[in-house]
């Protein structure tokens, strides 16, 4: 087991996960205090770690993670949070990717905005075993479930503290929630 930091304070660094390769770590970092970073995952491949950050700190932003393509599997046993302190930061789950996590968080604190999650095209998933908050703390985080994408989970939580900022958003088109 591994502690994993793509990007911790540089730039445009990429992990690539391809042809049914697999990667099992402790956390998973995606722009510590970097920017412009990548964590793609392809079919048939496999991350299996205990949690994730996309763009941790303040200043850290543009970073993102990619699950695409059939029997592509990102398995999370603890939480997956795009955009803790940094801002456009983006998960994409697409052409039959999954993800799965015990929690789910956009915009983490006031620092966080512009934090995007996007679910799109049949069989892509994203299960959380308990909550997602978009805009726990932070502003214009926005979640969108496209082309039968689906979201599976407990609780949804939307502008979730005091603190929330505004314009947190949920688009669902021709996907589910529930």
């Amino acid at each position: 087991w591994l502690g994993l930091s793509i990007g911790s304070r540089t730039d445009e660094n990429q992990l690539q996960v391809t042809n049914g390769g697999g990667v099992i770590a402790e956390g998973i970092s995606v722009g510590e205090y970097g920017s412009s970073n990548r964590l793609w995952v392809s079919a048939g491949s496999t991350i299996s770690n205990s949690g994730c950050v996309l763009g941790e700190f303040d200043g850290s932003g543009y970073n993102l993670a990619t699950v695409s393509g059939s029997e592509a599997l990102w398995k999370l046993s603890g939480n997956l949070l795009v955009g803790s302190s940094g801002f456009s930061n983006r998960l994409v789950i697409a052409e039959g990717g999954r993800v799965e996590s015990l929690n789910g968080q956009l915009g983490a604190n006031t620092t966080s905005s512009n934090n995007t999650v996007l679910v799109t095209d049949l069989g892509s998933t994203w299960t959380l075993e308990s909550s997602l908050r978009i805009g726990s703390s932070g502003q214009a985080n926005h979640l969108t479930v496209s082309n039968q994408g689906a979201v599976l989970l407990s609780s949804l939580y939307l502008g979730y503290s005091p603190y929330s900022g505004d314009d947190n958003l949920i688009t669902i088109d021709g996907g589910s929630v529930v």
